[in-house]
């Protein structure tokens, strides 16, 4: 698997796959994945994409000690 070089820094699955919440967090304060790196029922590059948005907002979040996620500003 190729998040073999991660070893124990991020929770991954018996598959290697890294395991994130529905804001693709890690159990890492901080540290969001997505794509290939996490288990998906599909793999394909549209998902990955709209992971990496996912994973974006959610560092947002954390960046800037949000309360919530904000897809949408006003």
């Amino acid at each position: 698997m190729r998040t073999d070089f991660l070893k124990n820094a991020v929770m991954r699955d018996e598959e290697g796959y890294i395991m994130v919440d529905d804001q693709l967090s890690t159990n890492v304060e901080g540290v969001f994945t997505g794509g290939d790196a996490r288990r998906t029922l599909i793999k394909q590059a549209v998902i990955s994409a709209a992971d990496g948005c996912i994973a974006a907002l959610g560092a947002d979040q954390f960046v800037n000690k949000r309360t919530q996620l904000r897809p949408q500003y006003s």
